[in-house]
């Protein structure tokens, strides 16, 4: 006797199987894929800049956002919203070899010609129009810094059009009022304390 032929049963019973593992393993991916992505969504967070950062950092996940290191004193001239989202500064000591990172806790801006920012440690770091930004620390060390500095007091900001063009109007008001161009800050031998940090 040859070989007994398929049944329609036994073919329709096969695919059935087929089609079944086929959901199930579909099924599966599925729930796979949902698992990883409410885990993902845990270990991040999206903080008020709009920035996707893991929880407990403030380490951005993504690489490729344009940030522009920049004195205190710019953010006169920013639009008034960029003030409530700055999160840390960097001051540099007296002789310029320490730097201060610090959270900050209170801004207070007054357009084109006061900034007063508190830190968490009870430090401040105050710019009232001039050439200096007056950094005190809370065990009463204090000393002043260039306000074009932006190594010397200097706060992180995601670049936007609105952003570029506040710089620009410090540059602008830094240069008529000084008579100085913002960029000769690090050069400009009347301004070279910028380097070591120190106001003489």
């Amino acid at each position: 006797m040859g070989t007994r032929p398929f049944s329609r049963k036994t073919i329709a019973s096969q695919r059935c199987c087929g089609d079944l593992l086929f959901v199930v393993v579909l099924f599966g991916g599925t729930v796979a894929a949902s698992v990883l992505a409410v885990k993902t969504s845990k270990e991040t967070a999206v903080n008020s800049e709009g920035i996707m950062t893991t929880k407990g950092s403030h380490k951005p996940i993504s690489v490729k956002t344009n940030e522009m290191v920049m004195p205190l004193a710019v953010l006169a001239f920013l639009p008034l919203e960029v003030a409530s989202h700055i999160q840390f500064i960097t001051m540099k000591s007296e002789d310029g070899s320490t730097d201060h990172h610090r959270a900050v806790v209170s801004i207070d801006v007054k357009a084109s010609s006061f900034v007063k920012l508190i830190t968490s440690t009870g430090d401040s770091a105050i710019w009232e129009g001039g050439q200096e930004v007056e950094i005190s620390l809370a065990d009463g060390t204090a000393w002043a810094k260039l306000s074009c500095c932006s190594q010397c007091s200097a706060i992180n900001i995601v670049t936007t059009e609105e952003i570029e063009e506040g710089f620009d109007a410090f540059a602008t008001y830094f240069e008529a009022k000084h008579g100085r161009k913002l960029g000769s800050c690090l050069t400009d031998p009347f301004l070279e304390n910028c380097n070591d940090g120190v106001i003489r």
